[in-house]
């Protein structure tokens, strides 16, 4: 007998199952294993009104911090001071709150920044340190 539902404690299941900016859950797989996130979103509701919309405002919330940080990074080199350091690391340790697994909707943001129009903030999600506490700089 093969499971239907995602065991979201497995070393594999979460693999299956992403989110996009709509926050729609999305298979990223074929075959078997997308006819488990479909099943597991239709049991356990996942397509519920009120997820959805919590899951667009962490993504909003997500995406919002990275293009600060963004922002920040990218002042003119005539125009970069030390505020403008300080200003992106703290939004970009922000962002890295939201990627640690205990975060809620953590699965989004890490969506978010997977899909970041900015290739430093897709950097964030294989960074080790972005799930490690932070620490006051």
């Amino acid at each position: 007998e093969l499971p239907l539902l995602l065991d979201p404690v497995s070393d594999t299941d979460y693999l299956l199952i992403d989110f996009d900016e709509t926050g729609t859950p999305v298979p990223t797989v074929a075959g078997w294993g997308d006819s488990r996130v479909r099943g597991t979103t239709k049991i356990l509701h996942l397509d519920a009104p009120q997820m959805i919309e919590a899951r667009q405002r962490v993504w909003r919330d997500c995406e919002r911090r990275l293009q600060r940080a963004h922002d920040a990074l990218n002042a003119g080199s005539d125009k970069y001071t030390v505020d403008h350091e300080k200003t992106a690391r703290e939004w970009i340790q922000e962002v890295c709150q939201m990627l640690r697994p205990d975060a809620e909707m953590s699965a989004v943001a890490r969506a978010c920044v997977a899909k970041s129009e900015h290739l430093w903030a897709r950097n964030l999600s294989s960074n080790p340190q972005a799930l490690m506490p932070m620490l006051p700089s």
